[in-house]
């Protein structure tokens, strides 16, 4: 993997709180550490190429979160944002639902090979191109789509009772907390990995989307629509969500990305400011000024070069779209009962079934009124994906 920008994403954030700016889109989003005792391993990306052909011209946006229980998820979750990034990068995104399907699936590869199952990390991501678009998870970071003040669910956790409620929906099986929250996939761990893909229709280019992770779903739960409905505008939204899930309690890291509406994102696909240099691709990450990886030609090789392509038609139903992707003799098909991961957690499960660079920089959002009461540090060290510092 490209190792500048591993090392970029691993060192972030440099701060309790590290906010991402208005970047392509205007989309933006927050990372905050907590009180966790092992630093924060969440990170959040905005990727994105944009060239004078539109049809060329694609932006990801991708939240991770490394699993509590497992060795050095923070490292785990920056290869997956890596590798997921390069990939896009390389094989450009003529089908979004497809590139997201094989991107993720290597992404598992590589950090199951990295870390031989010790370190995994959850993944949700919204590819966007001129042409489709889609969404991509796997483990119990979410996506939402947020529309005329109302909020709905996008994703379902692969967690264990959500598993256990597709497969068996006529049995009524109780668990308790800690098997409930268990995850059933993540990215790098071992036993079967199916990616979830939803493909994304016209009807939803008017909603905006939010990415996050459970450390702010989980504690804001019972009261996500009235936050969404309180709110005139994505900052002062964001504000809400990362001010409330602390004062409700919050205790695992938490992190969120707020993406504009794919209509208005398509508008940024024809501004000229925003052209980047032929074969150049860009991210941005919290806390920093864009960081413009090299070009695709120098970029390392994947290990799939020909990419899974989803051929199913779209359908109104979440459970329709899930199984939409097709499967395809390259790549492991998994099941719905998982091997399990573990992961902390305290609260209560709900087991639910729903559906050099001419870029400008992006400025700094600043969301929060005070800075937490919390004396943890990020690492400085430079580690490599194996987990060895150097």
């Amino acid at each position: 993997m490209h190792g500048y920008l591993f090392d970029q994403i691993l060192k972030l954030p440099h701060s309790p709180r590290s906010f991402l700016g208005p970047s392509i889109g205007s989309t933006i989003g927050f990372t905050d550490i907590r009180h966790s005792t092992r630093g924060n391993q969440d990170r959040i990306a905005v990727a994105y190429s944009i060239q004078p052909d539109p049809a060329r011209s694609w932006v990801l946006n991708i939240v991770c979160d490394g699993v509590g229980g497992s060795e050095f998820g923070e490292r785990a979750a920056a290869l997956a944002i890596c590798s997921i990034a390069e990939d896009c990068a390389r094989w450009g995104v003529r089908d979004a639902a497809s590139t997201l399907y094989g991107a993720l699936q290597n992404a598992n590869r590589r950090v199951l090979g990295a870390f031989n199952g010790k370190s995994n990390t959850t993944v949700v991501a919204a590819l966007f191109s001129e042409r489709t678009s889609a969404i991509g998870w796997a483990g119990d970071s979410r996506a939402y789509g947020i529309g005329d003040r109302k909020i709905e669910l996008l994703t379902i956790d692969d967690t264990l009772g959500s598993a256990l409620t597709r497969k068996s929906s006529h049995l009524n099986l109780e668990l308790n907390d800690e098997f409930a929250e268990r995850l059933s996939q993540a990215v790098g761990a071992s036993g079967s990995f199916e990616p979830n893909i939803i493909y994304w229709t016209d009807s939803k280019n008017d909603l905006q989307i939010l990415l996050c992770t459970d450390g702010v779903s989980k504690p804001l739960e019972p009261i996500l629509s009235s936050i969404v409905a309180a709110c005139d505008d994505s900052a002062e939204l964001m504000r809400r969500l990362l001010i409330s899930s602390d004062w409700v309690g919050g205790q695992d890291n938490a992190s969120g990305l707020l993406c504009p509406t794919f209509r208005a994102l398509r508008k940024e696909l024809y501004d000229p400011k925003n052209f980047l240099p032929e074969n150049f691709w860009a991210i941005s990450l919290p806390g920093t000024s864009i960081v413009m990886p090299a070009p695709l030609g120098h970029t390392s090789s994947g290990l799939t070069s020909h990419v899974s392509r989803p051929t199913a038609p779209v359908s109104s139903t979440l459970e329709d779209d899930r199984r939409g992707t097709n499967e395809s003799h390259e790549f492991d098909q998994g099941n719905d009962l998982k091997k399990a991961t573990r992961r902390k957690g305290n609260a209560k499960a709900k087991i639910a079934r729903s559906p050099e660079s001419s870029s400008p920089k992006p400025t700094q959002l600043v969301i929060a009124e005070e800075k937490l009461d919390d004396a943890s540090t990020e690492s400085s060290d430079t580690v490599s994906p194996d987990g060895n510092s150097r």
